[in-house]
C-alpha cells in the first residue's frame, strides 16, 4: 500500500515538474517582449532628445558663428595690409627704390625742369613698375635749343635709377645707350631690334639718343616692340632723346604741348619716308608721353634745405612715403 502511494507520488511530482518546464517560457518571453518594447522607447526618447540638444547648440551657437566670420572678414583685409607695410622695412619694393633715387638724383639736380616734365617721367616709370604691365613704355625726351646734353643726362639719370630698382648694376649705363646715328640706312633695321631686344631683357632699359637721325624704317621696329597687344618685353622702357633744333620758336615751345611738337617734327621729318598708316603707329607709340626739357640753369646742391619746391609737384604718393624714407635711410642718401 505505502510502495503504491510513493509511485503515484513520484508520479505526481514529475506531472508538475514537466507543467513547470512547459510553462517556464511563457514568463521569460514576456519578460524579453517587454524588454525589447522598453528598448525601442527609449531609442525614440534618446533620438529625440538628441534632436532637442542639437538644435539648442545651434540656436547657441549661431551669434558666435556669425561673429566669427565677420571677424575673419574684417581681419584678412587688415592682415594684408600689414604684410604690406612689413614691405616697407626692405628694398624689395621697386617702386620705393625709384622714388627714393628720383627725389634725391633727379629732381634734386634738374630743377630747371617743369612740374608737368617731372610728372611725366614719374608716370612713364611707375607704369613698369606694376606687378603685371602691358606693355613696355616710351618716354620721348624733346630737347630744346642748347638743352640736348641736359636732355641725354635726364634720360640716363633716369635709366639709372629704373636699373637700379630692378637690381640691375648701374655702372652700365654706358652699354644700354644707343646711338641711332648708326642705324641711318635700311640694312640696319635687324641690328637696331637685336640691340633693343637684348637690353629690353636684361637692362630693362634703353637710351636711344640722337633719334633724329634714325631712319624711318628702322624706326618702325618700336611699333612690335610696344605693341598693345603683345610685347615681348611689357616690363622695360625705352628712353628717346630727340633734339628739335631750332625749329619752333620761343611762342610755340611754351604754348604747345610737348606731344603736338614732337608730331609736327617727326610728321615733317618723315613724311616721305613711311605711308600714312605706318606714321600714325608710329607716331601714337613714340608721342604718347612726351616731355620738353629746358635747359639746366640751376647749379646742382645737395646739402639740406637747399631744394627749390616745384611748382605743381607733389612728389611721390603719400603711401610710398615711409617706403622712400627707409629706402633713404638704408642706402645712406
Amino acid at each position: 500500500m505505502r510502495l503504491i502511494n510513493f509511485k503515484n507520488l513520484e508520479n505526481a511530482v514529475d506531472i508538475c515538474y514537466q507543467e513547470q518546464k512547459s510553462n517556464a517560457t511563457s514568463p521569460l518571453h514576456n519578460c524579453l517582449n517587454g524588454k525589447l518594447h522598453s528598448n525601442c522607447t527609449s531609442l525614440a526618447d534618446i533620438s529625440r532628445s538628441f534632436l532637442h540638444i542639437f538644435f539648442e547648440a545651434l540656436l547657441h551657437w549661431t551669434p558666435y558663428a556669425i561673429f566669427a566670420i565677420i571677424l575673419i572678414t574684417v581681419t584678412i583685409p587688415l592682415l594684408s595690409r600689414c604684410c604690406e607695410m612689413a614691405r616697407c622695412n626692405t628694398l624689395t619694393d621697386r617702386r620705393a627704390i625709384f622714388f627714393t633715387l628720383f627725389e634725391d638724383r633727379i629732381r634734386r639736380e634738374f630743377c630747371s625742369q617743369s612740374a608737368e616734365t617731372m610728372s611725366t617721367i614719374v608716370t612713364a616709370v611707375s607704369h613698369i613698375l606694376r606687378r603685371n604691365p602691358e606693355r613696355p613704355s616710351i618716354l620721348l625726351c624733346l630737347a630744346s635749343p642748347d638743352a640736348k646734353n641736359t636732355c641725354i643726362k635726364i634720360a640716363r639719370a633716369t635709366a639709372a635709377a629704373v636699373m637700379s630698382s630692378f637690381r640691375k648694376p648701374k655702372e652700365n649705363i654706358d652699354e644700354v645707350t644707343l646711338d641711332c646715328s648708326n642705324y641711318e640706312s635700311t640694312d640696319d633695321f635687324w641690328k637696331f631690334y637685336e640691340d633693343m631686344t637684348q637690353r629690353m631683357s636684361r637692362q630693362k632699359v634703353v637710351v636711344l639718343k640722337e633719334f633724329e637721325k634714325i631712319n624711318p624704317q628702322v624706326a618702325t621696329s618700336l611699333c612690335h616692340l610696344a605693341n598693345d597687344t603683345y610685347a615681348p618685353f611689357p616690363q622695360s622702357i625705352i628712353i628717346v632723346c630727340l633734339d628739335i633744333g631750332t625749329r619752333f620758336d620761343h611762342n610755340n615751345l611754351k604754348g604747345q604741348a610737348p606731344v603736338t611738337l614732337a608730331e609736327t617734327f617727326l610728321g615733317e621729318k618723315w613724311d616721305y619716308s613711311l605711308d600714312n598708316v605706318a606714321m600714325t603707329e608710329l607716331l601714337g607709340r613714340l608721342t604718347g608721353r612726351a616731355v620738353l626739357i629746358e635747359k639746366e640753369l640751376v647749379q646742382l646742391r645737395r646739402f639740406a634745405g637747399s631744394l627749390p619746391a616745384i611748382q605743381g609737384y607733389l612728389g611721390p604718393p603719400p603711401k610710398l612715403r615711409r617706403r622712400r624714407q627707409i629706402a633713404r635711410s638704408e642706402m645712406q642718401i
